[in-house]
């Protein structure tokens, strides 16, 4: 599943988490302690992984809020 790969590269980037079951698809990246350059590494990550490119217009809190924001 793509979430579950997500979530497996975002577990490189964030201070504290070391297991992929403690983030929830829903939870708000942000409170979860990713700031805007720790974004930016783990959009490039899986922009790398899934060989495709992010609208940069799209990069923003309101549409990369959680795993499953859209």
């Amino acid at each position: 599943m793509i979430g579950t790969l997500i979530k497996e590269i975002m577990v490189g980037y964030i201070d504290g988490i070391n297991d992929t079951s403690k983030i929830s698809s829903d939870a708000d990246l942000f409170a979860l302690g990713i700031n805007s350059v720790t974004g930016i590494r783990i959009f490039v990550a899986i922009e790398n992984e899934f060989g495709f490119e992010f609208d940069d217009n799209n990069l923003n809190p309101e549409t990369l809020g959680s795993i499953n924001q859209r």
